[in-house]
């Protein structure tokens, strides 16, 4: 390895730490993990974000329930539940949504990473 890729690989590891110290104390998200990318996608960064508690409204069995996100996760991964969606305009899913713009504009304030080649993915992950 040259003076050159310690260099960057430096540079990741700093911009790593930044981004979940910056993500977790001064905005108050419970940060799952940032990683970057290898090989080819190196200078990606990729943000996951537990899911904040909030609960869902759904139809199951044509019967109206209130999930948790790590429920209504479990549920969609069991085959057998296919087609269970949020009851139309579900306040968790809307909050979800406006939290999840919100992590994405500190992402790019933090790292300065902006527009259609910004080379960050941002993802929930739910707690188990």
């Amino acid at each position: 390895m040259n003076a050159t890729q310690r260099y960057a690989a430096q540079e990741r590891k700093e911009e790593t730490r930044i981004v979940k110290t910056q993500l977790r104390k001064l905005y108050g998200f419970d940060v799952a993990s940032v990683t970057h990318g290898t090989g080819t996608s190196r200078g990606w960064l990729d943000v996951k974000v537990y899911y904040p508690d909030v609960r869902h409204d759904i139809k199951l069995d044509g019967r109206p329930w209130s999930v948790t996100p790590a429920e209504l996760h479990q549920f969609r991964q069991d085959r057998w539940r296919d087609g269970i969606e949020c009851v139309t305009a579900c306040d968790g899913c809307a909050r979800i949504k406006r939290l999840g713009e919100r992590v994405e504009e500190l992402i790019e304030k933090i790292t300065g990473r902006k527009g259609e080649y910004a080379n960050f993915s941002f993802s929930w992950e739910v707690k188990s």
